[in-house]
């Protein structure tokens, strides 16, 4: 499925490229960008190969196409969002942001556009979000956009050969429609 394109104020969301490597390969290469992700740091090779194999597939598996974050100042890819795990009209949402353009509003702009598009396009009925703990800007993030922290899912990931819980949080359609009525 392919998601419209999505411009706001400062940023335009479309589909991910393989152009797009040496903007994302700038933060996925980074420890502190990588540090809660299931990843680990990425060589510019596999930034490349990650695009290609990860999200350029998502259109040839019927998922929608993740969108890359870009500044419209600058036109530079600042990060990425995309729905994943779809099933039925159940889908969770993931998020990586540049942290050289953090603390500045982009993700949570991007991600109300994004919500838009999951419940108004897609008609997703719930969006999920798993949080690896520690990760406390990405759960202020999602608790500012409405999303109810559900549960702990105890040591849920591995991460650097460590078992680490994960947080579950979600909105429903009707939850998200409620804030804008």
């Amino acid at each position: 499925m392919q998601l419209p394109e999505i411009e706001s104020e400062r940023l335009l969301l479309r589909m991910v490229s393989s152009e797009d490597a040496k903007d994302i390969y700038e933060y996925m290469s980074l420890p502190v960008t990588t540090q809660y992700l299931y990843a680990s740091p990425l060589s510019y090779e596999r930034t490349a190969q990650f695009i290609r194999v990860e999200y350029l597939s998502y259109r040839q598996q019927g998922n929608p196409s993740p969108y890359a974050i870009v500044l419209k100042e600058i036109n530079k890819v600042i990060g990425v969002c995309y729905f994943h795990s779809e099933e039925d009209d159940i889908v969770e949402i993931g998020f990586i942001l540049n942290p050289k353009f953090g603390k500045k509003g982009y993700m949570q702009e991007a991600l109300n556009r994004m919500l838009a598009v999951g419940f108004e396009f897609c008609h997703y009925r719930r969006i999920e979000a798993n949080v690896m703990e520690g990760n406390e800007r990405s759960e202020n993030l999602l608790v500012k956009l409405g999303f109810t922290m559900e549960g702990i899912r105890r040591e849920y990931a591995i991460k650097n050969g460590i078992r680490r819980n994960v947080k579950m949080f979600s909105i429903l359609d009707h939850e998200w429609r409620k804030r804008y009525e």
